[in-house]
């Protein structure tokens, strides 16, 4: 007697579970989308492929299978976490934050959402100070520039570009 689809659908799945632990994430991935093709409504499955296809950096695939869970399972915080997951290992913090906080909204008591969502907010802040501060020093070397720009003009051309009043500016 054959096998069931359910059958075939568990044993690819497994498949995939084995090589993934051994992190051969390619050969995971082909076992989780057999997996896929005959039960293409299993988002645990769904996550795992995720889970793979972000540890071989290919994060539109990794993002399309964790929405996909979510869309399949949307009271399941798995699929929130592996998409705020892409998101912050592609470093959008805000949406990776999204993310975290809309599975909290279905799922208040995921502790793993909740230390995802703060490291993520840590690194958001980080982020910002980063950008912040290269923005600040941006503006004052700008205003060093172009104060030097009209001294320099001013005493180096015959004919300053940018006249300066001699009782000031």
């Amino acid at each position: 007697m054959g096998r069931s689809n359910q059958q075939k659908a568990n044993e690819a799945k497994q498949r995939g579970n084995t090589e993934a632990k051994r992190k051969h994430y390619f050969n995971a991935i082909i076992h989780y989308t057999e997996s896929i093709k005959i039960d293409p409504n299993d988002a645990t499955v769904l996550t795992n492929r995720s889970l793979c296809f972000l540890k071989m950096a290919q994060h539109f695939l990794a993002l399309e299978d964790a929405k996909r869970a979510i869309k399949l399972q949307p009271d399941w915080s798995k699929g929130y976490y592996r998409k705020g997951q892409v998101y912050y290992s592609a470093d959008k913090f805000d949406e990776c934050i999204e993310a975290y906080q809309l599975g909290l909204e279905k799922c208040p008591e995921d502790e793993t959402l909740k230390l995802a969502l703060e490291k993520a907010q840590e690194k958001q802040k980080e982020k910002d100070d980063r950008e912040n501060w290269y923005t600040s020093v941006g503006m004052k070397i700008g205003l060093v520039c172009g104060i030097l720009l009209v001294v320099c003009d001013e005493w180096l051309s015959s004919i300053p570009a940018l006249p300066v009043s001699k009782t000031g500016w």
